[in-house]
């Protein structure tokens, strides 16, 4: 009875799907690597499911309860995530108000979910996201140098947010050296990359509509 027990708890926590064989950093996040892909139409994920044509991009910069499902139930997404042409890896958030032990979590989950759905054939590129400069001490790891990686200005518009954004983004650069940067929304100003593929907003994209 109590091995069950065990194992029910065990389960409750999800690591019968996150198993990795190679954990690095100070917090044992996955390690996940991603070849250069071609520019392509994006949706983001909540849209995606509802799609007929599922050959396009999906990001999830969204807001996080449109996607906690796929953190929930995992095996369930991976038929229908393998259709698209690129998968952005989802972007549990990590608020500048946010207690730092929730930060890691959500940085965790970004990372075990993105590892997850590559070892089951997705085509994911990996999201990087950043608070403050505290968190720069873990925030990249698991991303391996070279790989092609996704990140998003939404809601770093504002002075604040968007010098820390850029502080977090320089500090990405140094320490990834991405092959190709996936950028969700507005490029802000004193942002500097050649490989940078800029990719609207779902917010750009219904204000262009009006």
């Amino acid at each position: 009875m109590k091995k069950n027990n065990a194992s029910i708890t065990r389960n409750s926590f999800k690591m019968q799907y996150f198993v990795f064989e190679y954990l690095v950093g100070k917090y044992q996040f996955p390690v996940v690597f991603a070849e250069k892909q071609m520019p392509c139409e994006f949706l983001p994920f909540n849209l995606f499911m509802s799609a007929k044509d599922k050959n396009v991009g999906v990001h999830f910069f969204i807001d996080d309860y449109q996607f906690e499902r796929v953190w929930n139930l995992p095996e369930k997404y991976i038929s229908i995530l393998q259709k698209a042409k690129v998968v952005l890896g989802t972007d549990f958030s990590m608020y500048l108000d946010m207690p730092k032990a929730l930060q890691i979590y959500n940085c965790y989950r970004n990372r075990a979910l993105t590892r997850f759905l590559q070892k089951h054939g997705v085509n994911i590129v990996p999201t990087v996201c950043w608070s403050d400069a505290d968190s720069f001490d873990w925030c990249f790891d698991g991303i391996a140098k070279g790989s092609a990686v996704a990140v998003s200005s939404n809601g770093c518009m504002n002075k604040d947010a968007c010098k820390k954004f850029i502080a977090g983004f320089n500090e990405m650069k140094k320490r990834i050296e991405p092959c190709q940067i996936f950028f969700i929304g507005k490029v802000p100003d004193g942002i500097d990359a050649t490989n940078i593929v800029q990719v609207n907003s779902h917010g750009q994209n219904l204000t262009k509509e009006r």
